[in-house]
C-alpha cells in the first residue's frame, strides 16, 4: 500500500484518511476533508491552505485533477480543468485587479485560444503560449484603437494593421518587436 509523504505529517482528525472519507489537518495548518485513496486525496475534497489559498474540486493522487475551483489569499480566483497540480484545460482566472481571462490552459498557463479583458478597458482575443499574446490575435484598446494580426512574446510581431476608432488604417504592414517594420510595402495614413 502507498501512503504518501502529506499523511506522514499530519493528523486524521475524522472519518478514514487511508481509503475512503476523512478530514486530515496538517502541521502547517492546512486541512483537507474529502476522499482518500491509498492515502492520498483522491476524488472530491475540498482544501483550505493555511496562507488563506482554497481548492474545491477533484484530486488525483493528491494533486488537483479534474475540475475545480482555486481561491487565492489575494483574491485571484481560476474555476476550471486541471492537471497533475496545475490549471489546464479549459478555465477562467478572475483577477483581484478586476482582469479576467477565458480560454485554454496548459501546464498552468494560457496556451490556444482565449479572451483577456482588462480592467481598464482593453481586450485581447486570440492565441496564447506560456502565458503571452502569440499567433493570430485583435487587441482592441479602450480608447477606440484596435490591432489585428500577428504576436510573439506579447508584442505585435509579422504582418498586422492597427485601426483608429473610425476604423481607418492607422499602419498596415510588418511589425517586429512591438514596431512597425520599415518596408516599402507600407500602408500609412
Amino acid at each position: 500500500m502507498f501512503i504518501s509523504a502529506t499523511f506522514l505529517y499530519g493528523e486524521c482528525v475524522n472519518g478514514d484518511c487511508i481509503n475512503g472519507r476523512g478530514s486530515m489537518l496538517f502541521e502547517n495548518g492546512d486541512y483537507y476533508v474529502g476522499q482518500w485513496k491509498n492515502g492520498a486525496f483522491h476524488g472530491e475534497g475540498f482544501m483550505i491552505y493555511h496562507n488563506g489559498d482554497r481548492y474545491k474540486g477533484t484530486w488525483r493522487e493528491g494533486k488537483k485533477h479534474g475540475r475545480g475551483e482555486f481561491c487565492f489569499g489575494n483574491g485571484d480566483r481560476y474555476n476550471g480543468g486541471w492537471r497533475d497540480g496545475k490549471p489546464d484545460g479549459k478555465g477562467t482566472m478572475i483577477f483581484a485587479n478586476g482582469d479576467r481571462y477565458t480560454g485554454d490552459w496548459q501546464d498552468g498557463s494560457f496556451n490556444g485560444q482565449g479572451t483577456m479583458v482588462y480592467a481598464n478597458g482593453d481586450t485581447y482575443r486570440g492565441n496564447w503560449k506560456n502565458g503571452s499574446y502569440n499567433g493570430k490575435g485583435t487587441m482592441i484598446f479602450s480608447y477606440g484603437n484596435r490591432y489585428i494580426g500577428e504576436w510573439r512574446e506579447g508584442k505585435p510581431n509579422g504582418k498586422g494593421t492597427i485601426y483608429d476608432p473610425a476604423g481607418r488604417i492607422i499602419y498596415s504592414g510588418l511589425w517586429e518587436n512591438g514596431e512597425p517594420k520599415k518596408d516599402k510595402n507600407i500602408k500609412r495614413r
